[in-house]
């Protein structure tokens, strides 16, 4: 699939949502995603890979959660935790991350060979990590106030 006609049909569903003049989206190479001013997020484009499915993290009590690829904006299963950004990295699997209100980055898709269909919190590597809260002591990645992905790199301020 190719994402400039990705981007097109995402932009014109984008354009009939309600919200739509806030919505900041991004895009990998094979699926975008969006936040809205009322905190839902929106993911679309390839949903399966290889023997992966529900890429995207969508909400299971719909019937596209199911379809290897979403043309229109379909909603993610954020599980109550509100984000503040969202990116979709480029890369074979496409995994999405983001950046709770609480500082806190999770992660969604294929990572590691290991699909999460939900926002899973990122594991910190460092001895004193947060909880999904944001208060120290935990063992996830957070004070993070925004995120830059790509394909190979990924960087947390």
């Amino acid at each position: 699939m190719k994402l400039k006609n990705l981007f097109l049909v995402g932009s014109i569903s984008l354009a009939t949502m309600s919200q739509a003049t806030t919505i900041p989206f991004t895009g990998g190479s094979d699926n975008g995603v969006a936040i809205c001013k009322n905190h839902e997020v929106y993911a679309w484009g390839s949903n399966e890979i290889d023997s992966y499915k529900n890429l995207l993290g969508l909400d299971t009590t719909t019937s596209e959660y199911m379809n290897s690829i979403c043309f229109s904006p379909q909603l993610v299963n954020r599980n109550g935790i509100i984000f503040k950004q969202v990116e979709s990295i480029a890369g074979y699997y496409n995994p999405i991350m983001a950046v709770s209100n609480k500082g806190i980055v999770y992660y969604w898709g294929v990572m590691n060979n290991t699909l999460n269909t939900q926002p899973t919190p990122f594991k910190s590597n460092q001895n004193n990590g947060y909880n999904e809260d944001g208060t120290l002591g935990g063992e996830f990645l957070g004070n993070v106030k925004k995120l830059k992905v790509q394909t190979t790199n990924s960087w947390f301020f």
